[in-house]
């Protein structure tokens, strides 16, 4: 007799076959109701039964790489479903079980092979397209994978797995909105399932609505006490919140119930370094990397810390990751980044240089194009001409000033904030995407383009995205008058600022533009700044950056407060008095100790503003020689670092 599957979880017979016999028919049947029941080690009898007299029967076999990886002996499954393969390689069912173990193994190359394999045998399958579509988003290939999870669902519309796994690989392609609705979807359908919750947490985290994310990682753990991503992505949604201390018992339960999980470590060493305890900090990186030896970004994280050197055996690990071609690019680009920090504190620059360069190739091999940015312009002048009243046209709220620090990243927007931040009215919102969510709703409520919507803006239309803002970034740092928002890239946005918050105050933070660009080349921003993967492109955003930002001052001239980091490095005290003084407070002594301050710092500058002010990091550029004349070239800037 032969077996066939006949759906999931179903044996049948189907015919005659010479290579077994009843016997083992019942031998298989039995191990698999046992198998189904969870007996694993009594059905794995029944089969070893069938195999010590029919060694290459393929069900057996195949049935001992499915026990396998229930079991977790993943290396033994491949070894059965390999053999089970060799036998009749024309089993879809095997090739997906083959996949499975091949993903446990973590050769996602392995399983994305074996998983085609199925569907090329059999191509209606939602389970083994889900599956595939999972590997594809390890790959960080996720425009693929979710062509394969909109196959499988247009088989199951109802799958609800495959709705969460949807989401979260267009959350990865920042279709934040559709990813919401999807999970929605999902959460429709199978409200009690935890996962979704957490998923539903991870997209509002994206969209900077970090009280209701923290609401829905809360949910998830309500339903699952065990699910720990869930806890460890709360602690993330709290530390947004600056709710340090929280965030941290969050961690430190994660970490008891699961000592060795190098997430919660690496997450931990983050917000203790952000909270100035450096050492502690390095102790978690390491406890990552001791129970993950591939965690890169734990090897990243730990080379930044200034005062800190990977030893001879971490350089070693992270030149064999490298040399390993199973090593996915998002790893790479962390990987390199160490090694260019470690590089840079042996005094070997030009090397380190080069290092940065390769980091920054394996996270985007793509180019800025200015193209975008030159229709955002035009569209900028046409706006808000210069000068204009419709940009100063709406009432504020007397007793809510927001602070705007704004800028290139790395231009000195963080010590900016810690001064500010220090005096005793003032409260510091951290980097907030608040105001771009709020771009988006004006267009969504006047059913306009941005940035035009901005002349059609009704008062009552105003009146509710000024509420939205401040109940916004009252969320994050309490009740009060004055708050800082220190976003950089909403230098973009100062029309908008100038239009729904003509009570706010705008804070334009600049430095040597050599500095300000390697600054941003040395630090592994994603793809939502693709200029900065790039020295030609940091240099060709760099002049559109100054483009705008001397349009908005002949429009707006006496609204913006232009900071200059050279300054602030040379005269700390005339510059905090220049500031308080832009903003309406008096001056206060402690905001020259800004760095003496126990806030939550969620910037790459946390190590930077933990010190008192230091020149090193003016005319860091002189350093570099030959390897930055790309950068120079498209800044317009000689070798001596003046314009030519």
């Amino acid at each position: 007799m032969l077996l066939r599957w006949v759906g999931p979880g179903n044996l049948t017979l189907e015919s005659e076959a010479p290579t077994v016999d009843d016997k083992a028919v019942q031998d298989l049947q039995a191990g698999y109701r046992l198998q189904q029941q969870g007996e694993l080690d009594r059905a794995s009898e029944f089969y070893k039964g069938v195999l010590r007299r029919f060694p290459e029967n393929e069900f057996a076999l195949n049935l001992m790489g499915v026990v396998g990886v229930r079991r977790g002996d993943f290396p033994g499954a491949i070894d059965f479903l390999k053999r089970a393969l060799a036998v009749n390689d024309q089993d879809a069912e095997t090739h997906n079980n083959l996949g499975l173990a091949y993903e446990a193994t973590r050769d996602l190359e392995g399983a994305r092979q074996a998983f085609e394999r199925s569907l090329s045998l059999l191509p209606r399958q939602p389970v083994v397209l889900n599956n595939l579509g999972n590997i594809l988003s390890s790959l960080n290939r996720h425009r693929e994978a979710i062509e394969r999870y909109q196959a499988a669902l247009v088989l199951d519309p109802r799958y609800v797995d495959c709705l969460g796994n949807l989401a979260m690989s267009c959350l990865a392609e920042r279709q934040n909105d559709l990813a919401l609705r999807l999970i929605d979807r999902a959460l429709a359908l199978a409200p009690q399932k935890a996962q979704l919750h957490s998923s539903k947490g991870r997209v509002l985290l994206a969209l900077t609505r970090y009280a209701e994310a923290a609401c829905c990682f809360e949910a998830a753990i309500a339903l699952d006490a065990d699910l720990l991503d869930a806890r460890i992505q709360l602690s993330t949604a709290q530390k947004q919140l600056h709710r340090g201390p929280l965030a941290r018992d969050t961690l430190d339960h994660v970490l008891r119930v699961d000592p060795k999980n190098s997430e919660a470590h690496k997450c931990l060493g983050v917000l203790l370094e952000q909270s100035g305890d450096f050492t502690g900090a390095a102790h978690h990186f390491r406890e990552a990397i001791a129970s993950s030896p591939r965690h890169a970004s734990a090897y990243y994280q730990l080379s930044k810390l200034s005062g800190e050197r990977l030893t001879g055996q971490e350089q070693a690990e992270v030149k064999r990751l490298l040399e390993d071609p199973s090593t996915p690019n998002q790893m790479r680009g962390p990987l390199l980044f160490a090694l260019a920090c470690e590089l840079e504190k042996q005094g070997d620059l030009a090397t380190s240089l080069e290092r940065f360069s390769e980091g920054n190739r394996a996270r985007s091999t793509d180019t800025y194009d200015s193209a975008a940015d030159d229709v955002f312009y035009k569209a900028v002048r046409e706006t808000f001409p210069l000068k204009s009243a419709a940009v100063v046209a709406s009432t504020g709220e007397a007793d809510f000033v927001p602070v705007f620090v704004l800028g290139m990243p790395r231009s000195g927007t963080t010590l900016t904030e810690q001064i500010l931040a220090s005096h005793s009215q003032i409260k510091g919102a951290g980097e907030l995407g608040l105001l771009s969510g709020l771009a988006l709703e004006a267009s969504s409520l006047t059913r306009t383009s941005f940035p035009e919507c901005c002349n059609v803006l009704t008062e009552e239309q105003v009146r509710i995205l000024q509420t939205r803002y401040r109940s916004g970034i009252e969320a994050v740092a309490g009740p009060g008058r004055l708050f800082v928002d220190k976003t950089p890239m909403n230098f973009q946005l100062i029309g908008f600022i100038a239009r729904v918050f003509p009570q706010a105050k705008v804070i334009y933070c600049k430095r040597h533009p050599l500095d300000n660009c390697l600054s941003i080349f040395k630090l592994p921003f994603d793809e939502t700044q693709q200029y900065s993967h790039d020295l030609v492109s940091l240099g060709r955003y760099y002049r559109n950056h100054e483009r705008l930002m001397g349009y908005w001052h002949e429009c707006l001239p006496d609204r913006i407060l232009t900071i200059q980091y050279e300054e602030t490095v040379a005269d700390v005290s005339r510059q905090a008095r220049r500031l308080l003084e832009f903003v309406g407070v008096d001056f206060e002594e402690q905001v020259l100790e800004f760095y003496r301050t126990d806030r939550i710092v969620l910037t790459p500058s946390a190590q930077q503003v933990r010190r008192p002010i230091y020149a090193s990091s003016v005319g860091v550029w002189r350093s570099y020689g030959e390897g930055l004349r790309p950068l120079m070239t498209a800044l317009g800037i000689s070798p001596a670092g003046e314009a030519a």
